[in-house]
C-alpha cells in the first residue's frame, strides 16, 4: 500500500485536481481505490455513490466502508464488467492506474462503455518526458525507484501525445487538460540544469519539460464540445517538501519499504494518517523533513482504525507524546532545547526511530497518526531561536543566584558526612563481636542441614523403590483382573440375562473396586512425580508460536481415534514451525468431582510433568504470547471446575478457541448415547431422531445430568469460534441437542481418502481371512469376536487375524502389532494389505461418531461387516457411493452370513478402490 495517504485538499496535486472535477451527488466508478483516501472524500464530502475496483484485498476491505460495492481483483481480469454490467456512471476515474497495466488501451476502451452519455472519464498519468528523466538518460541511467516517474511497478510510460492516442483509441475526446510540474532539482532524481550546459537552454525551453503528471478530463467523442487538444488549461506547482515513513521487520530500512507524503510547511498543525503495509513490522522510522525547518511534534499514535471516539481522542494501541516524554522514540540529527517541542532540523537527514511495544501483524490493518507543524520560514526560525535564547538567559541568571546557596549547602553536607563517618566507626566496633557469634551459629546450622539432607535423600530412594514395587503390583493385578473379567464376559454371553444377574453384579463390584484402587494409587504416584517448576517448563517452549490442546489422555502413550487426530494435528503444525502444548488429566476424575487433581503437560513429543489446575493457569498466563489458538478435543476424565478456571484464563488472554467433538460427551453423560433404564441398555440415537429429545431422554437414567451438562457446554460453545464435528451422523445429533449453535457447526472428518488404484480378489478354495481391527474393548464388539473365533465350524472355514495387538490370546488368531506414531497413519492399512485380509469385522455395539478403523479398512480395499447399532460406521456403509461393506441387524444374521460360503465369497470377490489416507487439516 505504498500509494496510500490521507487527502489534504489544501495541497494541489493530482488527487485534489481530480476531485475538483467530481460533481456532488453523482455516481462514480473508481479504479485503484487503495485504502480509500479519495473514496472517503467523495463519499463524505461530495455525497457520491462510489463503486470501487482494487487488487489488494486488505486495502479494499478498508476502502469498502465508503463504497456502494467493491470488486476485489485485477482490473485487467475484467470481473468488474460483470458486477457492474447494469450501471452507467457520471464519472470514471483512473488515478495512477493505467501506467501499471499490461494493456491500458483495452481497459480504457471497455470502461467507456460504462460511461453515461454526458459523463466524464478522468485520468492522472506521469509524464515520462520530464526533463529530469532526460537528464538521467544523458547520464546513462534509467534506474527504477519505489515511487515517482520511474516507479518500479510501472509497465507502461506515456507522453502527452501518447495520452492523446490512448484517448482517441478509446473513443474519448479531451475536454480539459491540467498538469502538475516540478523543476528537476525537486524531483526524486535531484537533477540540475547546471550539470548539462550543452543542452540546458534546449531543456528549459521545452513546453512539457517540467510537467510531472497530466490530469486529463475526457468525454465520449460524439458528445465532446471542446475540440482543442493542445491547450493545458492550468498548471499546478507540486510541493517539494515531503515527510517519509519507513518500516522494517528487522533493524534495516530501505527506500523500497517507505512512503512519501506531501508536507504542510506553513507552521499550521496538521494530522497525517498513514496506512501501514500488510506485513509484520518491528520498527518504524519517521523523517519529518530534509530541510532547515522548525518542527513542533505534538503526538504520534499507532492505531487499528482512524476513527476517533466521541471526545475526539483516537482508540490507540500506543501513543508517543510529551505526556510520556516520547518514551520509545529515538531522535537523530534534530536539535531540541531540553524537550521534544520544538525541534529544529538542520538538513542532515533528521529522523525519529519508533519502537512499537505491540508487534504489528500482517493479518490486520494499522495506521500511524502524526500530529505536528512544520515551518521553513526564516522568520519563524529566528523568532523561535530568540525565544529559546531568552529562556536560556533567564535560566542562567537563576542558576547564578542558586550557585551561592549551593556552596553553603555543600559546606553543611561535608560536616554531616564527617559526623556520619564517626558514627559508622562506633557501630562497626560495637557489632564486630556479634558478627563473629552469628558466623559460628550459621556454621552449626549448616552442619545440621547437611545431616538432614543425607537422611532426606535416603528417604527419597526408599520412596522410589516403593513406587516401582507399587507400579509392578498394579500391572500384575490389572492383568489378572482383566483375565477374570473376560472369562466372566464369555460366561455372560453364553447364558440368559435372567440367570447371570448375580455374575453381572459381581462384575460391576469388581470393576468399581479395581478402578477405585487404581485411582488412589495413581494419584499417589502422580503427586510424587509432580513437577512444579513452571519457569523451567516455559523455557522449553522454544518455538515462536504454539497451539494449545485440551484432551482426555496423553496422546504420546495412547492411540485411540482422538489421540491419533491430535498426533496428526501436532505433526502438521510442526511442519509449519508451530508447536503443540497438550494438557490432559493425570487420572480418571469424575466430571463433577471436588478432589485434589493434577494435569499432565506435553510439549511436542516431550512430557514435561504434572501441575495443579492453578499452576496450569499460571503456566498459560506466563507464556500467553506464544499461543495461536486453543483446541478443545475432549473433556472426559477432567474435573469441570478445573477446566473452567483454565478456560476462563485462556479467554481473558484473548486466545481464540475451537471445539472438536470426537464422540457425544458434550451431549450426554453416556458419551456413547446408550439409553438406560431398569430393562437394560440400548442405543438411543434412532429414537431421538424419530421422537425427539423431550420424549426419549426424560425416561432415561442419564436424564438427571442432561440440563446441567447442556448448560456447561452452552457456555463453552458460546466462546468457541466454531464447533467441529467429525461426520454428518454426529451433526444430526448435535442439531437436536444444541440447535442454537447450528451456524457454528462444521462437519470436518479426520482423514481424507486420496485414490491410489484398484484391487480385485478372486478367492475360490482358500480360507477367507477375517480380521478384528483395533483395541480389545467390549463396546467395539469384543464378545462377538470371541464367540466367532471359538466356533469350531468357523475355524474350519476362516483364518482369523487381530490387527493392532501383540497378545497371543488364542491359537485360532494371528496377532499383528503396529505403531501409529512409528509406522504412520497407513500402518493398519498396510498390514491389512500385507496379510491379504478379506473382511474386517467392525462390530461396535455403541454408535461410533467417526471410526479411524473404517477409513483404514476402506483405504486397504477390504469390505467391513458391521451392525445397525455402530453409528457412523453403519451410516457410512449405507450412504457410500461405493461398495465398502455390509450392515447386518444382529449376531444371528452375522452367523448366517458366515455360514453361507457363497455369500461371503460374493462379498469378497469384488473390485474395490485403494486409497492413501491424508490428514484433513483444520487450518
Amino acid at each position: 500500500m505504498k500509494y496510500d495517504f490521507k487527502i489534504n485538499t489544501s495541497i494541489q496535486n493530482a488527487h485534489t485536481i481530480v476531485l475538483q472535477h467530481i460533481r456532488p451527488e453523482t455516481t462514480v466508478l473508481e479504479f485503484g481505490t487503495a485504502t480509500g483516501y479519495m473514496t472517503e472524500y467523495m463519499y463524505k464530502e461530495l455525497n457520491c455513490q462510489v463503486y470501487g475496483v482494487e487488487i489488494e484485498e486488505s486495502a479494499a476491505r478498508v476502502a469498502s466502508a465508503f463504497t456502494v460495492d467493491m470488486e476485489i481483483g485485477d482490473v485487467e481480469s475484467l470481473t468488474w464488467t460483470t458486477k457492474f454490467k447494469n450501471i452507467k456512471f457520471d464519472h470514471i476515474i483512473f488515478v495512477d492506474v493505467l501506467e501499471h497495466l499490461k494493456d491500458p488501451w483495452r481497459v480504457l476502451k471497455i470502461a467507456v462503455e460504462f460511461l453515461k452519455e454526458e459523463g466524464t472519464l478522468i485520468t492522472s498519468i506521469p509524464n515520462i518526458s520530464n526533463n529530469a528523466v532526460i537528464m538521467e538518460l544523458l547520464s546513462g541511467r534509467f534506474e527504477y525507484k519505489t515511487l515517482g516517474l520511474l516507479d518500479n511497478t510501472h509497465l507502461r510510460f506515456f507522453t502527452k501525445s501518447s495520452i492523446l492516442e490512448l484517448y482517441e483509441q478509446a473513443g474519448l475526446q479531451p475536454i480539459g487538460w491540467y498538469a502538475t510540474y516540478m523543476v528537476p532539482e525537486q524531483t526524486e532524481f535531484k537533477q540540475s540544469y547546471e550539470n548539462y550546459p550543452l543542452v540546458r537552454d534546449f531543456l528549459q525551453q521545452r513546453t512539457d519539460g517540467e510537467i510531472y503528471q497530466y490530469i486529463t478530463v475526457g468525454k465520449k467523442t460524439e458528445n465532446a464540445v471542446k475540440p482543442n487538444q493542445a491547450v493545458i488549461e492550468q498548471r499546478y506547482r507540486l510541493s517539494s517538501y515531503y515527510l517519509q515513513l519507513f518500516w522494517s521487520e528487522n533493524e534495516e530500512f530501505t527506500e523500497y519499504d517507505s512512503v512519501h507524503l506531501p508536507l504542510h510547511i506553513d507552521g499550521s498543525t496538521i494530522t497525517y494518517d498513514i496506512p501501514l503495509p500488510n506485513k509484520e513490522i518491528n520498527k518504524l522510522r519517521f523523517d519529518p523533513i530534509s530541510e532547515l525547518a522548525l518542527i513542533k511534534l505534538s503526538e504520534i499514535y499507532l492505531l487499528e482504525t482512524v476513527c476517533d471516539t466521541e471526545n475526539g481522542i483516537p482508540s490507540y494501541i500506543q501513543k508517543w507524546s510529551n505526556e510520556n516524554n516520547f518514551e520509545g522514540c529515538h531522535f537523530y540529527n534534530l536539535v531540541d532545547f531540553g524537550g521534544r517541542e520544538p525541534l529544529i532540523s538542520l538538513n542532515k537527514d533528521p529522523y525519529i526511530i519508533l519502537n512499537p511495544t505491540t508487534k504489528i501483524k500482517k493479518d490486520k490493518t494499522y495506521f500511524l497518526r502524526i500530529k505536528m507543524s512544520v515551518s521553513v520560514k526564516n522568520s519563524d526560525l529566528v523568532e523561535e531561536l530568540n525565544r529559546q535564547y531568552s529562556k536560556i538567559k533567564r535560566e542562567a541568571e537563576r542558576l547564578g543566584l542558586l550557585n551561592m546557596s549551593l556552596e553553603e549547602e555543600q559546606r553543611k553536607q561535608n560536616k554531616l558526612l564527617f559526623e556520619l563517618e564517626h558514627i559508622k566507626e562506633l557501630l562497626q566496633e560495637k557489632y564486630t563481636k556479634d558478627i563473629e557469634t552469628f558466623k559460628s551459629k550459621i556454621l552449626q546450622l549448616e552442619a545440621q542441614l547437611e545431616v538432614k539432607n543425607v537422611a532426606l535423600e535416603e528417604h527419597r530412594k526408599n520412596i522410589s523403590t516403593q513406587q516401582v514395587y507399587y507400579e509392578s503390583e498394579i500391572q500384575k493385578r490389572e492383568e489378572a483382573t482383566e483375565k477374570v473379567l473376560n472369562e466372566l464376559q464369555v460366561l455372560l454371553n453364553s447364558t440368559s440375562w435372567k440367570y447371570t444377574r448375580f455374575f453381572r453384579a459381581a462384575m460391576n463390584s469388581l470393576r468399581e473396586l479395581k478402578n477405585s484402587a487404581k485411582h488412589r494409587v495413581k494419584n499417589m504416584i502422580v503427586k510424587h512425580k509432580k513437577k512444579s517448576n513452571k519457569k523451567e517448563m516455559i523455557n522449553l517452549l522454544d518455538k515462536e508460536r504454539y497451539i494449545l490442546v485440551f484432551s482426555h489422555t496423553n496422546y504420546l502413550n495412547s492411540m485411540g481415534g482422538t489421540e491419533k487426530y491430535i498426533y496428526e494435528q501436532a505433526s502438521y503444525n510442526a511442519r509449519s514451525g508451530i508447536g503443540t502444548v497438550q494438557i490432559f488429566p493425570s487420572n480418571r476424575y469424575d466430571f463433577y468431582a471436588e478432589e485434589e487433581s493434577f494435569y499432565g503437560i506435553n510439549v511436542g513429543d516431550t512430557f514435561l510433568g504434572y501441575l495443579t489446575a492453578q499452576e496450569i493457569v499460571e503456566f498459560i498466563q506466563d507464556s500467553a504470547h506464544k499461543y495461536k489458538k486453543t483446541y478443545i478435543h475432549h473433556l472426559l476424565f477432567w474435573i469441570y471446575s478445573d477446566f473452567k478456571n483454565i478456560f476462563e484464563a485462556v479467554n481473558y488472554l484473548g486466545i481464540s478457541s475451537v471445539f472438536v467433538a470426537h464422540d457425544f460427551f458434550a451431549c450426554c453423560s453416556s458419551y456413547h448415547m446408550m439409553y438406560s433404564d431398569s430393562n437394560g441398555k440400548k442405543g438411543c440415537i434412532p429414537d431421538l431422531m424419530t421422537h425427539g429429545t423431550e420424549n426419549v431422554c426424560i425416561k432415561c437414567d442419564h436424564y438427571a445430568d442432561l440440563e446441567k451438562r447442556k448448560e456447561i457446554f452452552n457456555d463453552i460453545f458460546n466462546v468457541c469460534e466454531k464447533i467441529v464435528l467429525p461426520s454428518q451422523y454426529v451433526l444430526e445429533v448435535f442439531k437436536l441437542i444444541y440447535p442454537k449453535w447450528e451456524d457454528k457447526f462444521l462437519v470436518h472428518g479426520h482423514l481424507r481418502l486420496v485414490k491410489d488404484g484398484t484391487s480385485e480378489k478372486e478367492k475360490v478354495n482358500e480360507k477367507i481371512k477375517i480380521a478384528y481391527l483395533g483395541y480389545k474393548m467390549e463396546n467395539k464388539g469384543w464378545s462377538t469376536w470371541l464367540k466367532m473365533i471359538n466356533n469350531e465350524q468357523f475355524s474350519d472355514l476362516y483364518e482369523f487375524h487381530h490387527i493392532g495387538s501383540s497378545e497371543h490370546y488364542s491359537t485360532n488368531v494371528r496377532s499383528h502389532e503396529y505403531s501409529f506414531i512409528n509406522d504412520g497413519r497407513m500402518a493398519a492399512t498396510n498390514l491389512l494389505k500385507k496379510e491379504n485380509i478379506d473382511i474386517v469385522l467392525l462390530w461396535s455395539i455403541v454408535p461410533e461418531s467417526y471410526s479411524y478403523t473404517l477409513y483404514e479398512s476402506i483405504a486397504a480395499g477390504v469390505p467391513v461387516v458391521t451392525n445397525k447399532h455402530s453409528g457412523n460406521i453403519a451410516f457410512s456403509v449405507q450412504n457410500s457411493s461405493e461398495d465398502i461393506g455390509v450392515v447386518l441387524n444382529n449376531e444371528k444374521e452375522l452367523w448366517a452370513l458366515l455360514s453361507d460360503n457363497n455369500s461371503v465369497l460374493n462379498l469378497v470377490n469384488r473390485a474395490r478402490n485403494l486409497y492413501e489416507l491424508e490428514y484433513n487439516e483444520l487450518d
